[in-house]
């Protein structure tokens, strides 16, 4: 798999942090292609002290570099009876979401909250913020559904339809400064195109037709 639309406009932003729940290493390409630092952390065992000025991509469910048949300590969560074993690995991890989320705006992108540790985090969210917390919590939607959206609003998420690629473009298009600043010292290739075309346009290299 190689990134395209959408994910290769991440690296134009300056995130707060990124979380995923993904195994791929798509978010990984992106920020590479771009020539970009990324720090990963996939279990407590990439945890390292001192500041780390790059930006920190944290993989919440595990990656694919990583799980106990490969002989590595930490898994990737594929099943239900996986969510147990998570503590163990990733309890700092899910702690640096909680914080993140409490005391920043945090965007949900392509999922409806059917991932247990982010539904019961993002209600958490929205309790604390009635009582003085920052934290906002905004859901994006691949298939909107008006009946999700006013239940999750009265728990305090806002939601709305849309993809990844209209996200990063609207970005693009309110700070341009901010997303082209980001790009500034890497040296892309003359193929790489600007910030504002990476989430509209289509690269006809991921597109292929069965004849």
């Amino acid at each position: 798999l190689n990134p395209t639309g959408g994910l290769l406009a991440l690296p134009s932003f300056r995130w707060r942090a990124i979380y995923s729940t993904n195994f791929d290493l798509l978010v990984e390409g992106a920020y590479a292609r771009a020539e970009i630092p990324l720090r990963v952390v996939r279990s407590n065992y990439d945890l390292s002290r001192g500041a780390v000025r790059a930006p920190v991509l944290y993989k919440i469910h595990g990656c694919v570099q990583q799980d106990v048949a490969d002989g590595h300590n930490s898994r990737m969560v594929l099943t239900e009876a996986d969510y147990d074993d998570v503590q163990s690995f990733r309890q700092v991890l899910l702690n640096s979401l909680a914080q993140a989320m409490a005391t920043a705006d945090t965007v949900v992108v392509g999922q409806s909250l059917s991932d247990r540790h982010l539904r019961d985090l993002a209600k958490e969210v929205a309790r604390l913020r009635t009582e003085g917390a920052p934290g906002r919590v905004f859901m994006l939607l691949f298939d909107y559904n008006e009946d999700q959206a006013n239940l999750l609003s009265r728990h305090g998420i806002e939601c709305h339809g849309g993809s990844l690629e209209e996200f990063t473009h609207a970005l693009g298009a309110v700070s341009p400064r901010k997303a082209s600043s980001a790009l500034a010292h890497s040296s892309s290739s003359p193929r790489e195109l600007p910030t504002a075309l990476l989430s509209s346009t289509i690269d006809v290299g991921h597109v292929w037709v069965a004849v």
